[in-house]
């Protein structure tokens, strides 16, 4: 539910790169990995080399392959006069501008290659 929600919510031109997994078997073959739980880096080795992992985890993934790259987990700064908020969660809305600026941008996903989100 929440992968066809994220889905829905990409551009229709890129909707169809969107891949979701439910084995790191069947994701093998993909070069960018959007993560959206924790992976072991026993799950990681499933990815092929030169792998980027984008991640939407708490607490981040373990760098364990030094033959893929991984990101940071995507943040926000508030204005300093905000007050009464104790915690902070990604949301779809940050999520789908995420995906959009990788897809827009050829260096991260090859117009041919599909994204991975588990």
């Amino acid at each position: 539910e929440r992968f066809e929600k994220v889905q829905k919510e990409a551009p229709l031109e890129y909707q169809s790169y969107l891949v979701q997994v439910t084995k790191y078997q069947a994701a093998q073959h993909c070069k960018t990995w959007i993560v959206g739980k924790w992976i072991t880096p026993r799950e990681q080795n499933w990815a092929p080399r030169g792998t980027h992992f984008h991640q939407f985890v708490v607490p981040p993934i373990f760098a364990f392959r030094r033959d893929c790259t991984y990101g940071d987990l995507a943040a926000m700064r508030l204005p300093e006069d905000v007050e009464g908020l104790g915690c902070c969660e990604v949301t779809n809305l940050l999520i789908i501008n995420f995906l959009v600026f990788i897809f827009q941008t050829s260096r991260f996903v090859p117009l041919h290659q599909e994204v991975t989100c588990c």
